[in-house]
């Protein structure tokens, strides 16, 4: 009787074992990684271990994030438009796929946490430079200080050009207002692409986004019915991309090039050019830019 009142329970416990995994079956997601089965086969990915942080074809975007933003786990430039999936705006809030990813926004909802206020409007570090204009201006969306130099991003002039007139450069800054000073020729002109600036790395874009943050680009909270669906069209990326070899369509990431010196010098400086910061100078003569660096 006590061998029977054992081997009742040994089997009790592992039929009380198999009810996680069972589940998950049932969900079509036997690996618990948040990548339906049926999306991983078919981009050729494994449904037995969690891979939703691998990066398949080298783009910027974790394997979660391409669900996410319906592209291909499997090509950089899902739709050939010469822009590294990364770098589109799938949702249109002016934040980009890979900055949603880093910031725990999701790729495909313009207003992630649902509180009436746009992505690219949080502020996700508290630098001051919210979501949107850390996009565009080539700063860390989860780094008060991008650069490390001991000013917080919100406070480092990020914007663009207004105009380069007479000498005088005006900046239009990325949170409002105007800000304008005279280039001389010690004012340091350098330029650098966006990923440079950012300082993309696989593994920043695999970190931690925080508390309440899974790394993937969305919180338990945020991800709501149907978040596991990244809209119509998420199973598939596109005419053809399911099978694609992830080869390089696009023009961007430039292999980590850092030589900063702007070809042309101050003709660089046309309205509309991003300014990722620039320093200006109170002097006895009114105010310098001493350095002014620009995106690529």
């Amino acid at each position: 009787m006590r061998n029977l009142k054992t081997l009742v329970l040994a089997a009790l416990a592992i039929a009380l074992l198999a009810l996680p995994a069972a589940a998950q079956a049932r969900r079509g997601d036997r690996d618990n990684d948040r990548l339906p089965d049926r999306w991983e086969k078919r981009h050729r990915l494994s449904t037995h271990h969690n891979d939703r942080r691998g990066d398949r074809d080298r783009d910027g975007l974790s394997n979660r994030g391409e669900y996410l933003a319906g592209t291909s786990p499997r090509r950089k430039d899902s739709d050939r438009d010469r822009i590294w999936d990364d770098d589109e705006d799938r949702d249109h809030d002016r934040v980009d796929n890979g900055n949603e990813m880093r910031e725990g926004t999701h790729p495909g909802r313009r207003d992630s946490d649902r509180d009436g206020r746009r992505d690219d409007r949080e502020d996700r570090d508290r630098d001051g430079l919210r979501n949107g204009p850390e996009d565009k201006t080539g700063n860390d969306p989860i780094d008060r200080d991008s650069d490390d130099d001991g000013v917080r991003d919100g406070d480092e002039q990020a914007g663009t050009v207004v105009s380069f007139t007479d000498g005088v450069l005006t900046i239009d800054l990325a949170n409002g207002g105007e800000v304008s000073g005279r280039v001389t020729a010690a004012t340091r002109i350098e330029c650098e692409n966006e990923n440079e600036a950012e300082d993309h790395n696989s593994s920043a874009t695999t970190s931690s986004s925080g508390p309440g943050h899974d790394g993937t680009g969305d919180s338990d909270s945020n991800s709501g019915s149907g978040s596991d669906n990244s809209g119509p069209g998420s199973d598939n990326s596109g005419p053809g991309n399911a099978d694609d070899d992830g080869d390089d369509d696009g023009e961007h990431h430039n292999g980590g090039r850092r030589d900063r010196t702007c070809p042309g010098g101050t003709a660089v400086l046309v309205p509309g050019a991003r300014i990722h910061e620039a320093e200006l100078e109170l002097t006895s003569a009114g105010a310098v830019w001493e350095e002014v660096e620009l995106l690529n």
